[in-house]
């Protein structure tokens, strides 16, 4: 979002100088800093999808529940919270 806020600013930018003629084309480099942000979050965003498609990544938003593959066997982020969830609720007397 960083870099989408820098490109927008930086088009601002060129539209001032282009109106007073205050441009030059050695200015052209600052737009290197946005697009730079864009193939960084590009590249996280893509190998994380790849990542969590590699480990069968799956999130159950009710017992609000993460679980994917390490080797044959399914981890679960928070432990054992399945467990917790379904178990009867204990009365305080």
């Amino acid at each position: 979002m960083l870099g989408w806020l820098q490109f927008l600013i930086l088009l601002g930018v060129f539209i001032v100088y282009g109106i007073t003629r205050w441009f030059e084309a050695p200015t052209m480099w600052v737009f290197a800093l946005p697009l730079s942000f864009r193939v960084i979050a590009q590249t996280l965003d893509t190998v994380g999808r790849s990542s969590a498609t590699r480990k069968h990544f799956e999130y159950q938003y009710k017992p609000d529940v993460a679980s994917w593959l390490e080797g044959d066997v399914r981890s679960t982020y928070p432990p054992n919270r399945e467990t917790k969830a379904s178990s009867p609720a204990s009365t305080v007397g």
